[in-house]
Formats: structure tokens, sequence, C-alpha cells
């Protein structure tokens, strides 16, 4: 059977990069799936036969090699775990990894889909989560994607028209970048994270890898649960 969508077309979109999974007929899910990346791949994409599972991603900026090999790893690190909190501490951990940022935080929304039910956090310290105090239940910035779900990319937080600013004790943040976590029809919670490491704003390529991580994480959430 061969790849029912897209076609070799694939090869045709110039600079721009393109991750591809392919679901292959195998006798085990392991062995029935081929990642690659066009065009760092070439024609080894075009030569795997299966159906796609996640459609194509263009990457209008394209990450790096070693971004895109480490969105390929997540996936399968995901899918295997099976314990709930650890699942999500991975998630915070790969997506400080991928995008390179300083602080990550998970935000589960309530039953009632209005507000921040949990907050998990990445790369901030006991310490200063002690200072902080109270988690946030998703106001101001945070709450934008409570209400509107979709990615959010800022160069200075504070800019925002919603920023209220942050309380006593909170690191200075200004880089921001969230993206929801969608299973099924409904937004499970959001992604945050700020402070680019070695750059001063977040890139489209960041924003890229963020959907594709909130993409496997809300798989592997649904999947823990069920």
């Amino acid at each position: 059977m061969g790849v029912s969508s897209p076609g070799p077309e694939w090869a045709l979109a110039g600079h721009a990069t393109w991750l591809v999974i392919v679901q292959r007929e195998a006798a085990s899910e392991s062995e029935g799936v081929a990642d690659c990346v066009l065009p760092t791949d070439g024609d080894r994409c075009l030569e795997v036969t299966g159906t796609v599972m996640l459609a194509p991603v263009l990457m209008s900026e394209s990450p790096n090699d070693e971004q895109l090999r480490r969105l390929l790893d997540v996936r399968r690190t995901l899918a295997s775990e099976s314990d709930y909190e650890r699942l999500l501490e991975r998630v915070l951990e790969e997506g400080r990894a991928i995008t390179g940022a300083r602080y990550a935080a998970l935000g589960v929304l309530d039953q009632e889909r209005v507000e921040l039910e949990r907050f998990l956090t990445s790369g901030v310290d006991a310490g200063t989560r002690g200072a902080i105090g109270e988690p946030p239940r998703g106001r101001g910035v945070l709450g934008v994607l409570v209400l509107d779900p979709r990615p959010l990319r800022l160069a200075d937080v504070a800019e925002h028209p919603d920023s209220y600013g942050f309380p006593a004790g909170h690191p200075p943040m200004r880089g921001f970048l969230g993206v929801p976590i969608m299973i099924g029809s409904e937004v499970w919670g959001n992604l945050y994270f700020a402070e680019k490491e070695d750059a001063r704003e977040f890139s489209e390529a960041d924003e890229q890898a963020a959907v594709i991580l909130a993409e496997w994480a809300a798989k592997a959430i649904a999947n823990v649960t069920e």
C-alpha cells in the first residue's frame, strides 16, 4: 500500500521542512512507525509505504536537524509512558529542551474548562515557587489561551493588553510562547514557555515545535487516562 496523502509533491516544498509520520503495516505498533524529515531524509520519505498518521507539518522557518530529531524521539517517549504524573513531567522537560525555554509550565483546565485546576512548572526551584505563593488560575495572558485556544507567541509578555504583571518573588520573564493541548475537540490544558535561553524571543520554528509536542502530549495523555 502506498502513502495515502500527500504524495511525492512533498519534495517540492523548496527550503521548507516537513515532519512526516507514516504508519506502516507491521506485526507490532513499535515496528509499524516510520519517521522521516524532508528535505533532510530526501528520497527515504518518498520510499516509505503506508498511511500518514499525522499530517505533515510545514516548518516555514526550518528548525535545526537536532530539534526535529528530538521531536521524533519525544513522540516515542511520550507514547511509551504509562504513569500519568511522570508523563506530565516529561512533557515539560522535553518542551524546555525542544524550545530552548528557561521556564515551562503546564496548566490543566478544570471540568468546566474555565480556569486552571493544576499548574505544573519546570525550571522554577522550590524556593521561588514558595515565594510566588498560590499558583495561577488562568487570568491575564495565561487566560488568553483558555478563552482562545490558539498558539500565542510574544516578544514581551508585559506588552500584551491582558497582562497585569507578576506577583512578588516571580522571576522576570519577557519572551512567551503558549500552545493549547486539545484532546478531541476540547481543550484539556495549555503549555507555556518563557525566556528563550539563547535569544530574546521564541521563533516561529519554536512555535511549530511546541504545537507538535502538544499534539503528541494530547495523544499520550488520552491513552493514559482512558
